[in-house]
C-alpha cells in the first residue's frame, strides 16, 4: 500500500528535501526538471497557480506523489544522493517524518537511506543471513548484493533484480548458473524434484529466472516494482546461503566441483 503523509508531514519532508538537496543547486528549477525526467512525472505535477518559484513548484510536487507508488522511490533517491552521513541533523528531521509509517531513515553500507523499519521476525533473519554472506560468499557475489541493494534504494526496481541475477551467475566459474546447477545436482549436492515435487534446484532455478525476466528482459522490466525487487533480493540472499553453505560442504567432504567458486 502506497505510504499517505499527512499534510502537514508533506510539506515538512518538502522543505527538508528541498533545503538539503534542491537549494544548493547552482538551478534550482533545473534539478526539479531532472528529478521529473528521472522519475518520468508529468510536469503538471509541479504547478502551482500561485508561485512559479523553486520551492512552490517542489512542494507541490510532494504533494501530488504523496500517497502514490512514486512517494517511496522518489524520496529514497533523493536522500540517497543528497544527504551526507554526517548530516545527523538532516536524517533525524527525516526520521521525525517518517516514523509512523513504518520507515526509518539511517546509515547503511556508508550511506544515508530510507527503509522500512526492521520489526518482523523475517527482516531480523535476513540481517543476519546477510552477515553471514559477508564473511563467507565470493567478494564478486558481494558486489553484485550490494549493487542490488543500491539500486533498491534509488528506486531502480529493475536494476535490482539484474544485479541479483549477476550476483547468482557470479557464484559460478562459467557464468551459467543454470547449466552450472547440473553438476550440483549430479555430485549430489542439491536435490532435482520433479514437475509436480519441487525441490531444490527447481526453486533455484526459478529465483535465477524470476530474477532474470523482471531485471534484465524488456519484456519482463514493466512489471518490476518495490514488492517484487525486495522479494527477489530476499530470495537471491536466500538461495546465495543455501547455495555457498553447500558447495562449502561437499568440499570439506571430498567432493571436486569444477564450476563453482
Amino acid at each position: 500500500m502506497p505510504t499517505k503523509l499527512s499534510a502537514s508531514e508533506a510539506q515538512d519532508l518538502s522543505d527538508i528535501l528541498f533545503k538539503r538537496c534542491i537549494e544548493p543547486r547552482s538551478s534550482m528549477h533545473a534539478e526539479i526538471d531532472r528529478l521529473l525526467e528521472r522519475f518520468n512525472i508529468d510536469p503538471s505535477y509541479t504547478h502551482n497557480p500561485h508561485s512559479v518559484a523553486a520551492r512552490s513548484r517542489f512542494r507541490t510536487l510532494i504533494s501530488n506523489i504523496n500517497g502514490t507508488d512514486l512517494l517511496i522511490p522518489f524520496v529514497s533517491y533523493m536522500i540517497y544522493t543528497g544527504v551526507s552521513r554526517q548530516d545527523t541533523d538532516t536524517t533525524g528531521d527525516l526520521n521525525m517524518v517518517f516514523s509512523s509509517h513504518g520507515y526509518t531513515v539511517s546509515v547503511l553500507d556508508e550511506a544515508v537511506v530510507l527503509r522500512p523499519e526492521l520489526e518482523t521476525p523475517a527482516q531480523k533473519i535476513a540481517e543476519q543471513q546477510r552477515s553471514w554472506l559477508e564473511a563467507n560468499a565470493p567478494e564478486t557475489t558481494l558486489r553484485h548484493l550490494q549493487h542490488a541493494r543500491e539500486k533498491l534504494t534509488q528506486g531502480e526496481w529493475a536494476d535490482a533484480l539484474g544485479a541479483c541475477r549477476n550476483a547468482l551467475e557470479s557464484l559460478t566459474t562459467t557464468g551459467s548458473f543454470p547449466g552450472s546447477l547440473d553438476e550440483l545436482v549430479r555430485e549430489g549436492v542439491i536435490v532435482e524434484g520433479t514437475d509436480q515435487r519441487k525441490k531444490d534446484a527447481e526453486l533455484l532455478t526459478a529465483t535465477y529466472g524470476f530474477c532474470s525476466t523482471i531485471g534484465s528482459h524488456s519484456g519482463g522490466q514493466a512489471l518490476a516494482n518495490e514488492g517484487r525487487a525486495r522479494m527477489g533480493l530476499m530470495m537471491t540472499e536466500t538461495g546465495i546461503c543455501f547455495l555457498v553453505s553447500q558447495v562449502k560442504d561437499a568440499r570439506s567432504r571430498g567432493i571436486c566441483l569444477h564450476k563453482w567458486h
